[in-house]
């Protein structure tokens, strides 16, 4: 259960299973686009790589703001927003403020959880 876990356990375990089902979801479009595009195999490493960091962001974020029977409706347009600066090139300064964001929510998160686990 839920309550034999740490919040870096917890946080872990949500992580991984997210990344797993992105990444199942994500591979024959990595293929084919390897078929088609081999030369630009670059572009497929940016953006899983920025995909997968989305992702982590996201569950931070989620568990930093989490509050037992609150809808969380207001997390969207930031992470929206943090995914076109992924795929727009004029925004790709956005990676860096994406990481640290990722590492700033993901010490929310544990302090956060820690009354929930």
């Amino acid at each position: 259960t839920a309550h034999e876990w740490t919040p870096k356990q917890f946080l872990q375990k949500k992580v991984g299973q997210n990344l797993l089902i992105f990444l199942v979801l994500i591979l024959p479009h990595l293929f084919l686009f390897l078929i088609f595009h081999g030369a630009y195999w670059y572009f497929l490493v940016y953006i899983l790589l920025g995909g997968m960091i989305l992702q982590i962001f996201s569950i931070h974020y989620k568990y930093a703001l989490f509050e037992p029977s609150i809808e969380m409706r207001n997390n969207s347009f930031l992470i929206a927003f943090l995914g076109m600066g992924i795929l727009h090139p004029l925004l790709l300064p956005i990676i860096p403020v994406l990481i640290f964001l990722t590492i700033r929510y993901y010490f929310r998160a544990k302090t956060n959880l820690q009354a929930y686990l």
